[in-house]
């Protein structure tokens, strides 16, 4: 096995905040910008779960409340 083939020696940028790592810098930076200590802003008024995504919070309610959601 050649060192640096494996999926795991390529992630080679890691978050300073949670230690999670990345293949790209990019990445990183997407995480560290929408992801990494980003609020749950968006709240289920159902069951009071909350998400950092709008459409993480429609896949729950069709999911587990059976509701269907008509927004844009």
């Amino acid at each position: 096995m050649i060192h640096g083939s494996c999926e795991q020696c390529s992630m080679n940028f890691v978050c300073s905040r949670c230690k999670k790592s990345y293949k790209s810098k990019g990445a990183l930076i997407h995480h560290q910008r929408n992801e990494c200590g980003v609020e749950r802003r968006f709240c289920c008024n159902l069951c009071g779960n909350r998400f950092k995504h709008k459409h993480h919070l429609q896949q729950h309610l069709t999911r587990i409340h059976q509701c269907s959601l008509v927004s844009k």
